[in-house]
């Protein structure tokens, strides 16, 4: 995520947050909070309503909450160790400028511009269905605020207008996961569903939960600076864990929420940010983040 300065117009939307297993809601004991898998924390921007969704481990909703306070999200939402800029690795730039956006896996990948506390922000986001797209969680949530505004602009090339060839999605629905206060980067994923099916025209990328188990292995991300284009590269995974996946791919500020894909284009991680002097991290695609996009993806068919 990059701060730049620019108008943006105003576009409805829903955020919902999710939260990790751990993390016990408002009126909810440590017991309750076992039995479910996680929660999700959703803001209607029209009417500015707060509810809470809580999840089972096989996905089943166990309870709706509503009228919740914008002041209850401060006890359990926390991204403060998520921001760590990413990075280029042993000080060489390998990035390549994207000169055709319009082929794929180019054109399923958004150029995104988001206001978060009246700043706007720049990141990438990246088509999963014809409506549904995947971004960095952060991209959608900072310094304890939703978003108030997004735009996104699949396979833009350029400042304007005229380097929009799929045109603006306006008017969308957000759910981002959220942060537990320990370990908040294997939750810094969230999903973008629009309201407009602009995925029919620039495509969409496939995930994957199936990483294999040999690595290094290379792999590609691909997204966008605040200069309006994109930039790719392709270099080594270093390892996965059980939520992350560590890599040495050159990255900037910009570029969180980019997809980290294999030579098939299916995408294994959402590219999160710098981990240390040389390694990068993305929030690696679980079985259980897959089920619930494509739960996602389903119920907004």
């Amino acid at each position: 995520m990059k701060k730049i300065v620019a108008f943006m117009l105003c576009v409805s939307m829903v955020l919902t947050f999710v939260l990790s297993v751990d993390a016990i809601v408002p009126g909810e004991d440590a017991a309750s909070a076992s039995t479910r898998s996680f929660s999700a924390i959703t803001k209607d921007m029209d009417t500015g309503e707060i509810t809470q969704t809580l999840y089972n481990e096989k996905m089943s909703v166990i309870d709706v909450l509503s009228g919740l306070n914008p002041e209850d999200l401060g006890a359990f939402i926390d991204n403060e160790s998520v921001l760590q800029p990413s990075a280029i690795i042993d000080g060489t730039d390998s990035r390549q400028k994207v000169s055709n956006t319009e082929q794929s896996p180019n054109s399923a990948i958004c150029y995104m511009e988001m206001e978060i506390g009246g700043t706007t922000y720049t990141g990438t986001a990246f088509m999963v269905s014809k409506n549904v797209a995947l971004t960095a969680g952060h991209n959608l949530y900072d310094n304890f605020q939703m978003a108030s505004e997004v735009k996104v602009w699949p396979g833009k090339n350029g400042y304007g207008l005229w380097n929009n060839p799929y045109g603006t999605a306006k008017k969308l629905t957000i759910l981002t996961p959220t942060y537990d206060t320990n370990t908040n980067e294997k939750y810094d994923w969230g999903i973008i569903v629009l309201k407009e099916n602009i995925g029919d025209d620039c495509g969409w990328l496939e995930l994957t939960y199936d990483h294999g188990s040999v690595f290094p292995v290379n792999m590609t991300l691909t997204g966008y600076t605040d200069d309006y284009y994109q930039y790719t590269a392709t270099d080594q995974v270093v390892n996965i864990d059980s939520h992350l996946l560590y890599h040495r791919i050159d990255s900037s500020g910009g570029q969180s929420g980019s997809p980290i894909y294999d030579s098939n284009n299916k995408v294994h991680a959402i590219h999160g940010g710098g981990y240390n002097e040389t390694r990068n991290r993305g929030v690696l695609i679980t079985e259980e983040i897959y089920t619930y996009v494509q739960s996602t993806i389903a119920s907004h068919a």
